[in-house]
């Protein structure tokens, strides 16, 4: 049985103090049940007398109110704290801080929109990358076949590799219009609705070609 709520907690010390009164004035106590709206001349007087105080009596609360929507607000925004707190202190998802200084923009940036395979492959730097395969011994080689020498990740493959260039050129690079994209225009990139569609489809190509060349089953 759960714990009593309300205002019962407060009859049912009132009416035991009663109770050890009459007791200690040697009066003799006796509970009995009875049926309710069965006419009987006591129950029928103490249902009048709740119906009045229910209707009628106006008095301040024994505590403090609130709001629920304002506790959850406050639940919310502690969460969100606590969230972006162990965000920022962990080793983990160095590849995703790339483009999100906080969960919250990533929640942001993604709640009404469909978020892919391979898009979430490249945001994490999962997947068909050759340094992520070489890290697990799926693959002896964490380089790129573009000059043999640069480790295939992330950075590489969205600022450098020139077999990507002119997907670079025409999905970024022209679109956001500063010239040669950095690693610091990508988290602002990731705050444009337009410039995010035009990411999507860019690293949705780079990553149809990892995964075809490297023969990964992450596809």
């Amino acid at each position: 049985m759960g714990p009593i709520r309300g205002i019962a907690p407060l009859l049912i010390r009132v009416t035991r103090k009663k109770i050890e009164s009459c007791r200690e004035a040697g009066q003799e106590v006796q509970l009995y049940w009875v049926k309710a709206h069965a006419g009987l001349q006591g129950n029928e007087a103490a249902d009048t007398a709740a119906k009045e105080a229910a209707l009628n009596l106006k008095c301040k609360p024994h505590y403090n109110t609130c709001p629920i929507s304002y506790v959850k607000r406050l639940l919310r925004e502690k969460s969100k704290a606590e969230w972006q707190t162990r965000y920022q202190n962990s080793e983990n998802a160095s590849v995703t801080k790339i483009f999100f200084s906080s969960p919250e923009q990533a929640y942001r940036a993604f709640k009404n929109g469909r978020l892919t395979n391979k898009l979430t492959q490249m945001l994490k730097g999962h997947g068909g990358f050759s340094e992520y395969l070489h890290r697990f011994k799926c693959k002896g080689d964490p380089t790129c076949p573009c000059d043999q020498q640069s480790t295939q990740d992330v950075r590489h493959c969205l600022l450098e590799c020139p077999r990507h260039a002119l997907a670079r050129l025409l999905d970024l690079e022209q679109v956001i219009g500063t010239g040669k994209i950095t690693m610091e225009d990508l988290s602002q990139v990731m705050n444009n609705a337009e410039l995010r569609r035009h990411f999507k489809n860019y690293a949705t190509k780079i990553v149809t070609t990892l995964l075809k060349e490297n023969k990964s089953k992450l596809s």
